[in-house]
């Protein structure tokens, strides 16, 4: 399994998946695993590892894509909305 596949395996999803997905799948997963909702003691380590596989999965996709994480969440959510 190669680096990006694990990032994706992270957040349940099969390599390739569209951003809609890729944005769902790590909203549920964050909010699963943030460390104000999971009293678990490793919450925040799990929950800075989904991060860093959100992160990686939105860099590689800008590369491949050459538009950003900023300009798809704007035409995912309407348009306007500031991160």
């Amino acid at each position: 399994m190669t680096d990006m596949e694990e990032q994706y395996n992270l957040l349940g999803l099969q390599p390739g998946a569209a951003f809609e997905q890729i944005k769902a799948a790590y909203k549920q997963k964050a909010l699963t695993l943030h460390p104000d909702k999971n009293a678990e003691a490793d919450a925040t380590s799990k929950f800075q590892t989904i991060c860093s596989a959100y992160i990686a999965i939105c860099m590689a996709e800008e590369t491949n894509t050459g538009r950003t994480t900023q300009e798809k969440l704007s035409e995912s959510d309407g348009g306007g909305k500031e991160l």
